[in-house]
């Protein structure tokens, strides 16, 4: 998938405020985690397996997935594998930190509030 730049449309990774009335990307274990369709927003769910459900549209070829092709912004929200395949052609990035240590058997890429997406 090639970076879109110009008026194509924006991926992003961001927040609940941000991603409200947008297009959300997320893998299956990432929606399975969330126990539903996050509301007001168009699910994007990436896998390659059989899922049917009302409420998201399935992305069965993450490489073959076209940005424009969906009005308005497109907000990867996980998982790992997601956000690892998906960062180089982010444009924006919103980084929350929450200042605290949890136990994880997956992680995102490590990031920092002066990291710059990775080209």
């Amino acid at each position: 998938m090639e970076k879109s730049r110009g008026t194509s449309r924006r991926i992003s990774s961001g927040s609940k405020k941000a991603t409200s009335g947008s297009a959300v990307l997320m893998g299956r274990k990432t929606y399975e985690s969330l126990g539903r369709p996050l509301p007001n927003r168009r699910n994007l769910v990436v896998t390659r397996s059989p899922v049917a459900a009302e409420g998201i549209e399935v992305i069965a070829d993450l490489q073959a997935f076209d940005p424009d092709k969906v009005q308005g912004d497109v907000w990867v929200i996980g998982g790992a594998e997601i956000y690892r395949q998906l960062l180089p052609q982010c444009e924006e990035l919103y980084l929350s930190v929450i200042p605290r240590e949890v136990e994880a058997i997956h992680f995102s890429p490590s990031l920092s509030p002066d990291s710059t997406l990775p080209k």
